[in-house]
């Protein structure tokens, strides 16, 4: 059983033995993250429920990269057939589940998303930056570094060319 404490006070802010949560995510813009029979919803910081437990649990929601947790209104959730996607704060689909991975973003408005081993880059409410067709994507403070074909090279974030060959 999962619940939260107040890291101000240390006093008991949601106690584990008044739910059934099986795991809990921290709380990111007035929202956690936890699962309860196997679902994943999410409450507010009274412990009520403000999206339904209706999304799956994944081995996808353990990866490194992974973080249930909102950015700019959005957080990247895993949907039925195991693609991940991105909700709003209704929990309705702002990005239709289609990747196998959605990164939480990295002090930037930006995330990493992987598909069949490829890489590209949205923005937070799921515009395309660039699509899953890279080797591989970094973000940086000041853009991307986007690596293809055995090679690599930085832009910034409004997709000038600033380092032409970096590797």
């Amino acid at each position: 059983k999962r619940g939260y404490i107040n890291v101000k006070n240390g006093e008991i802010a949601i106690d584990a033995k008044s739910n059934n949560y099986q795991k809990a995510w921290v709380f990111s813009e007035g929202v956690a993250a936890v699962m309860s029979d196997d679902k994943i919803g999410f409450i507010n910081t009274n412990n009520e429920v403000v999206i339904p437990f209706v999304f799956n649990y994944s081995e996808e929601c353990r990866m490194e990269n992974f973080a249930i947790v909102f950015h700019d209104g959005c957080c990247a959730m895993t949907g039925s057939d195991g693609k991940i996607g991105l909700i709003d704060k209704c929990g309705n689909w702002v990005l239709e589940p289609a990747y196998d991975e959605i990164w939480a973003p990295q002090n930037s408005s930006y995330r990493v998303i992987v598909d069949n081993g490829k890489y590209g880059v949205i923005t937070n409410d799921g515009k395309t930056i660039y699509p899953a067709e890279y080797e591989y994507i970094n973000i940086k403070s000041d853009g991307f570094v986007l690596s293809d074909n055995g090679k690599q090279w930085q832009v910034d974030f409004e997709g000038n060319v600033v380092q032409p060959f970096m590797f």
